[in-house]
């Protein structure tokens, strides 16, 4: 109860944080609101086929119209832990728990409607193994649409002084990419629950990266990143457009560079632009067709950026 009152999280479900199993390494969090449940599905699915096998699985879920209890009874795996608010909280707050409920000294994220690479998690830990001073590691994406068909790839910095510079200009971590050690997130205080929602994983980076945490990204893109009509990167475009010009101001103010003021009005711009055609213009600009060669190794190497090593 001691994580549930550092993050004021308040719930009228009780809690029942359980011993870790041994040799749990790692809990993936999920949270869960009005899931389309052939997506959450597919989502639950990539993490029951990791190539490893000592994870937890917690899908926290808001009340909603539509339970996603019907999809979790399909998976009759005691990994998986349903975790249930009576009523609607936020993402943060969903976030939160989902942190103070975790067993593992790792967390990693996904949402509901993305895929995981079946080697995502033991990529992902042998690198924090063979790179100890990393605390948040992210990779890069591989996006799809609705039907699942690729769309590209989202390309993110790899070494720890790059992302830290890019945070001034943009998000580089995928949030649902991230793996973390629980510790530090709960230490910062966790998920800020006054930041708009669409923003809450850039509030939280800049806040680390303020307090010195050290940051990666993988070469490889580890999560299928899907966009669709009810995703947050097509339903609430302004909204997220508004809250990312709120997180740079509040933590970067004052110290940009002359690149990241002149980014400023152009995306202030984009407000006024339909969300169709900043759609499009997200895209053209930041999708590409392939991964440069060296991006697109399929092992689960801990190989670090050469900044890294």
């Amino acid at each position: 109860m001691s994580d549930l009152k550092q993050l004021n999280v308040t719930s009228s479900t009780p809690f029942s944080v359980e011993r870790a199993p041994r040799g749990l390494r790692v809990s993936v969090l999920l949270p869960v609101y009005e899931a389309v449940p052939e997506l959450l599905r597919q989502a639950i699915a990539s993490v029951v086929a990791q190539t490893i096998g000592d994870w937890e699985l917690l899908v926290v879920e808001d009340a909603s119209e539509h339970s996603a209890s019907d999809v979790l009874m399909e998976f009759s795996d005691p990994r998986i832990r349903h975790v249930k608010n009576s009523a609607r909280t936020s993402f943060a707050a969903q976030l939160n728990r989902g942190l103070a409920e975790a067993r593992a000294e790792w967390v990693a994220r996904m949402d509901a409607d993305d895929i995981c690479e079946p080697h995502r998690l033991e990529t992902q830990l042998a690198f924090l193994a063979a790179n100890d001073s990393i605390d948040v590691l992210g990779s890069q994406l591989a996006v799809i649409d609705a039907a699942g068909r690729d769309i590209g790839f989202r390309r993110y910095p790899e070494p720890h002084d790059e992302i830290v510079a890019a945070l001034k200009r943009f998000c580089p971590l995928a949030h649902p990419a991230a793996i973390f050690r629980r510790q530090t997130i709960l230490a910062a205080g966790g998920y800020d629950d006054e930041t708009d929602e669409t923003v809450a994983d850039y509030d939280l980076w800049c806040r680390l990266a303020k307090q010195g945490t050290r940051f990666a990204n993988h070469r490889e893109a580890l999560l299928k990143y899907r966009i669709h009509s009810g995703s947050t990167k097509s339903a609430k475009l302004r909204q997220m457009l508004r809250g990312t010009l709120d997180v740079k101001r509040r933590h970067w103010n004052g110290t940009f560079d002359a690149w990241s003021r002149l980014r400023l009005p152009a995306e202030q711009a984009m407000l006024c632009v339909p969300p169709c055609l900043v759609l499009w213009l997200f895209r053209v600009t930041h999708l590409r067709s392939s991964l440069p060669p060296s991006f697109e190794t399929n092992s689960s190497s801990g190989d670090a950026p050469k900044s890294l090593r």
